[in-house]
């Protein structure tokens, strides 16, 4: 992608983050329809999540949180089990750009190496602390007082840097988004597709798929730690604009939708492996993350 590109990219997504607008949607988040699922939420949950993925691996996530019980809590983060890096380490990775932290709260960045980055300047000193605290490929908002109850919201903006296994008809990316959180009572993801790549969408679990414009929309809500994961067969023009790893794989559209089939008959189980190889699989499992909330002693 070109810089002009990106550069527009980048600015209508600050715009939607920070605003909380819907683009060309069509609609806001009071109006989506959710799962009828219940929901067991405990003292502390994401009460509305939004994802907004870009066809160049920019990703834009928005987390409303709501914490019931004051003093319990004094992280909110969100953590990945890819590495999380702004440098290639030559493999799959994700680069984080941006991390708006609720009011009062120290933003921070721990990456793959356990490297600790505090993004606010007049924070420095709560370094250690985070970096005894933190995990590895981390970032969030710690509130050294301890949350009160209430409601908090954190930004943050990344860009994947995945496998894509292509051939010359098609590419397939697989994102899970998290298998490790906090109950969710509202997501919807956007995914922007301006330039017709998408082919075909798959979510794990089903969940509500329509779309508007170059928008497809998927709206649901997830129990505790559920999959929370989506599966793109794109045109093969993707691999041009995702800065990531393709490789090559045949028959990646049969080998797609069979998975989808051999999921279909596993409850509670998604499989989105479309190579052969065992470390395909491993690679797969291993791209997930959580939303969360974290009273460290």
């Amino acid at each position: 992608m070109n810089e002009k590109r990106k550069t527009a990219t980048f600015i209508a997504i600050m715009a939607l983050i920070i605003w909380g607008g819907v683009l060309s949607t069509g609609c806001s988040p009071s109006q989506l329809t959710y799962s009828e699922e219940i929901l067991e939420l405990g003292d502390a949950y994401v009460d509305s999540y939004r994802a907004d993925i870009y066809l160049d691996g920019t990703l834009a996530e928005r987390y409303d949180y709501r914490i019931e019980a004051t003093g319990s809590y004094r992280m909110i983060y969100r953590s990945w089990k890819m590495p999380l890096s702004s440098i290639s380490p030559d493999a799959p990775y994700i680069e984080p750009l941006v991390v708006i932290p609720t009011p009062g709260a120290v933003p921070y960045i721990k990456d793959h190496n356990g490297t600790v980055r505090i993004l606010s300047a007049n924070d420095s000193q709560y370094s250690d602390e985070v970096e005894r605290l933190a995990e590895r490929n981390e970032v969030g908002g710690y509130y050294p007082q301890r949350f009160p109850a209430g409601r908090y919201r954190m930004i943050y903006l990344f860009r994947i840097h995945p496998y894509l296994e292509c051939d010359q008809q098609f590419c397939h990316w697989n994102l899970m988004l998290a298998d490790e959180h906090l109950p969710c009572r509202q997501l919807a993801i956007y995914i922007h597709d301006p330039d017709d790549l998408m082919v075909e969408l798959f979510t794990h679990p089903e969940m509500e798929i329509h779309r508007e414009g170059d928008v497809w929309a998927i709206t649901g809500s997830s129990p505790k730690d559920g999959l929370i994961e989506v599966e793109m067969l794109l045109l093969p023009e993707a691999k041009e604009l995702i800065e990531g790893f393709p490789r090559d794989v045949k028959n990646v559209y049969e080998k797609t939708v069979s998975a989808q089939n051999n999921c279909s008959k596993t409850p509670g189980h998604s499989s989105t492996t479309i190579g052969q190889e065992t470390s395909f699989q491993k690679l797969l499992a291993s791209i997930c993350s959580g939303m969360k909330v974290a009273g460290n002693e």
